[in-house]
């Protein structure tokens, strides 16, 4: 379980460090961003998650893509919503690909993690913090 520390103007959150008399050891936790946006009815659908999940990750933020764990390409829509949901709980908070709004299931995953307190927010907004424009 991770710790948060205030070290001056600093908070780290750290992992499996131990205290040292000599050496201070801090490990900064990158937040879990889930990547939600259109994947139905959108044929560039890999594409443009990839796009946003490497942008993200470029930045610091660790990713959990749906387009990437390895579902197969006939599963039921309904299924693949289960299991997406389920990887969406284990993150931190959602970041949206700019056309999620046209995605009846990303709508879902949005209000959902808003719901229960989940920050969402554009892919954009999430780079801005890093300072990326």
């Amino acid at each position: 379980m991770s710790e948060v520390l205030a070290v001056g103007d600093f908070s780290r959150r750290t992992r499996g460090c131990a205290p040292s008399p000599r050496v201070f050891c801090f490990f900064e936790d990158a937040m879990r961003l889930y990547l939600s946006g259109k994947i139905t009815g959108n044929g560039n659908y890999k594409e443009g998650f990839a796009a946003g999940r490497a942008r993200l990750e470029n930045a610091g933020y660790e990713v959990c893509d749906p387009t990437a764990l390895g579902l197969p390409d006939d599963v039921s829509w309904a299924a693949a919503m289960k299991h997406d949901i389920c990887q969406m709980l284990k993150c931190d908070a959602v970041a949206m690909l700019s056309n999620w709004m046209e995605s009846k299931g990303s709508c879902i995953e949005v209000r959902l993690a808003m719901d229960l307190g989940m920050a969402a927010q554009q892919v954009s907004v999430w780079l801005a913090k890093k300072g990326i424009y």
